[in-house]
């Protein structure tokens, strides 16, 4: 009994979440209330701020690998946060991110969701007060299934490397496009301290 609690805290504690068989992003049970709270993409939206007043302020665009890298040949470094409602690690660095928003507003700072749980993620985002254009795997092209719609991502979106079936996922772009990081859960201080700190 012991060892079961200990690997239950441990799993608890871990800075990421690890594969669980999440066949179901919500994207079923959409209902016409919730579809008036995602619109199609528009790159003019690209680390614009949208300030709101309320959780119900919030509106995502819809996005995918090839609409993701539009946004990464703008000129700026980029930060593409890849998490869901379901998964405390990416629910606790929210606040962070909101901060580094605030810190570097010249950046573009994409927090894309790969679930529907629309009231879910509008009031995560407005708690934590990450008021930047906000994104949602659309689930047309890359289906339900959580964790295999963020392996085609990063099948279109890292181009090498090793993939981590975990969440939130990271993806760190210089001012040309090229993938500087691609890594689960939280980024290594001395890679934020060199990515964001190199001006």
């Amino acid at each position: 009994m012991k060892k079961m609690t200990l690997l239950l805290l441990l799993y608890s504690l871990a800075p990421a979440c690890i594969e669980l068989r999440i066949d179901d992003d919500g994207s079923r049970d959409l209902g016409v209330g919730a579809l008036q709270y995602i619109k199609p993409f528009d790159l003019a939206d690209t680390g614009i701020d949208r300030p709101a007043s309320k959780s119900g302020d919030i509106v995502f665009a819809e996005t995918d690998a090839a609409k993701l890298k539009q946004q990464l040949h703008l000129g700026k470094k980029t930060w593409v946060y890849v998490w869901g409602s379901w998964c405390s690690p990416c629910r606790q660095k929210l606040p962070f991110i909101a901060q580094v928003h605030r810190d570097y507003p010249e950046w573009n700072i994409l927090p894309v969701a790969d679930d529907y749980d629309i009231a879910e993620l509008q009031a995560l985002l407005f708690s934590s007060q990450l008021l930047v254009q906000p994104y949602i795997l659309d689930f047309r092209k890359y289906g339900t299934r959580i964790y295999e719609k963020e392996r085609q991502l990063w099948n279109e979106l890292a181009l090498g490397g090793e993939y981590h079936n975990a969440v939130p996922q990271n993806y760190l772009f210089d001012e040309t496009g090229k993938l500087l990081y691609y890594g689960p859960g939280a980024i290594p201080v001395e890679i934020m301290k060199r990515y964001f700190t190199d001006r």
